[in-house]
């Protein structure tokens, strides 16, 4: 090779092999230089590109092999150290060497300009790396659910599942929710809008965000005080709304006041709210929406003279909710079980609390479906017998 410096000594060719500023192909040139330390040279110098630092780990030399290998152990140990710089992370997100490339996919300091970069990367595994990459943004991770090679997309399905099950954990520490919180991904800010320490600020923060399922998540926390509450209650979503008037944490004096709330949903989640005074729930009974009626029909507490005059309503649905209520007396599942409606039948069956003598007529029931769901909940004789 020092045939194409002629007119270069080797000395001047071992300076010009450590010049940081020597170009690609002339490095190339030396790095097939007769010279074994004009090799060497090529070798340790910092600009040299990956492919001919590759290369040159298969020289005849010994010694050419050490120095090659040394520095692209160098290179890849400095890859996925947290501590090296952002700018020099950019750089190595191009490099040649899969090796040093996936060290970066899964460095947690990569900046998230060179994580979507390395995301389209051609190399399988440094999608895969990218995916278990701490650092990954919940916008790139869902992109490679979509990814063309099956080993990625269940990489990055594995790490969407663990981010939302970290976030509904209860363990979870609370730096980490906080984090959680400002996710992209809408089902995480969910978990953590449900999960029982989850702070009050966080949950102050997430009552005002833009997806309504977080919302109402709020809406259904036990957690959740007071004034945020009273404030889903006016949520531009109905949902939101009624999950919010249906949250037991609201004290029964607000209830009472929102009995009377001209929006139906809020009346629907205080009928069925377990919290809600049995004397709003009589009243709610009397509701002229159906589901209001039957939110009422639903709720376990509700008085059982309400309960007998829901079993006679005119909705089907209301009184379908009566019989598979656990708390409805038995009077009222033994009059509703002589109904020639078969769907009644099965859900006083199905239902808890039927007393043994409606369950022992039902267990005969000409419906295969009812004899069924009634045998099931017979007791054993013995049992009826002790």
């Amino acid at each position: 090779m020092a045939k194409l410096f002629p007119d270069i000594e080797v000395e001047s060719r071992r300076e010009l092999a450590e010049s940081q500023s020597t170009s690609p192909d002339t490095l190339a040139q030396l790095a097939e230089d007769e010279d074994e330390l004009v090799r060497r040279c090529v070798a340790y110098n910092p600009s040299i590109p990956s492919k001919i630092l590759m290369q040159l780990t298969k020289d005849k030399s010994w010694r050419v092999r050490e120095a090659a290998e040394w520095v692209l152990n160098t290179r890849r140990d400095e890859a996925e150290n947290p501590t090296t710089p952002p700018e020099t992370l950019v750089q190595f997100a191009k490099d040649e060497d899969v090796e040093v490339r996936q060290n970066v996919a899964s460095n947690p300091s990569t900046p998230p300009k060179v994580i979507l970069q390395l995301a389209e990367d051609k190399d399988e595994l440094v999608r895969r790396c990218v995916a278990y990459n701490p650092s990954i943004p919940s916008k790139i991770l869902m992109q490679l659910t979509k990814d063309k090679s099956w080993r990625v997309r269940e990489a990055a399905e594995f790490i969407v599942d663990s981010r939302r099950a970290d976030a509904e954990n209860p363990t979870t520490p609370p730096e980490t929710l906080v984090q959680f919180a400002k996710d992209e991904d809408w089902y995480v800010r969910v978990a953590v809008s449900r999960n029982v320490s989850t702070s009050l600020e966080v949950l102050s923060q997430l009552a005002k965000d833009k997806e309504w399922s977080v919302r109402r998540a709020i809406a259904e926390n036990r957690n959740t005080p007071r004034d945020i509450l009273e404030q889903l209650i006016l949520d531009e979503d109905q949902e939101v709304r009624g999950a919010a008037a249906e949250n037991p944490s609201i004290p029964p004096e607000v209830l009472t006041q929102l009995a009377d709330n001209e929006d139906e949903d809020v009346r629907y989640g205080v009928g069925e709210n377990i919290s809600t005074p049995p004397e709003v729930l009589s009243r709610l009974a009397k509701d002229e929406d159906d589901s209001v009626r039957l939110a009422v029909a639903w709720n376990k507490n509700t008085p059982p003279d309400t309960l007998a005059k829901l079993a006679n309503n005119k909705n089907w649905f209301v009184r379908a909710a009566v019989a598979e209520n656990p708390s409805a007396p038995p009077g009222i599942l033994e009059r509703l079980a002589e109904s020639g409606d078969v769907g009644i039948r099965q859900r006083i069956a199905e239902n808890p609390g039927a007393p043994v003598d409606v369950l022992t007529k039902l267990a005969k029931d000409k419906s295969g479906h009812v004899r069924k769901a009634a045998a099931e909940r017979l007791p054993a004789p013995e049992e009826v017998n002790t």
